[in-house]
């Protein structure tokens, strides 16, 4: 009887079991949104936003402050894979 008991206890305690045959949903999730900001929906969306930049800068309502972050954020959002594998590559 014990040994079912703690056997039972065992396989609960196995990460494998645990997350439903070695599910992530954490590790899921991050995934799903990594391919959601490389698909070609966000490419879409940051080139209307280069536009509006574009028009922005052209009817003299842009600073360069502005310019600045949303092109450092565009970078960072589409460069991020190629960025952690260099800062990995470093350690």
């Amino acid at each position: 009887m014990w040994a079912k008991v703690s056997a039972t206890g065992v396989m609960a305690l196995t990460p494998a079991v645990a997350l439903a045959a070695g599910t992530n949903p954490i590790l899921d999730m991050v995934t799903n949104v990594i391919a959601f900001l490389g698909s070609g929906t966000m490419t879409g969306i940051a080139t209307l936003v280069c536009i509006a930049l574009g028009i922005a800068a052209w009817t003299g309502k842009l600073t360069w402050d502005h310019a600045v972050k949303f092109i450092i954020g565009i970078v960072f959002v589409f460069g991020a894979s190629g960025l952690v594998s260099q800062f990995s590559g470093w350690v």
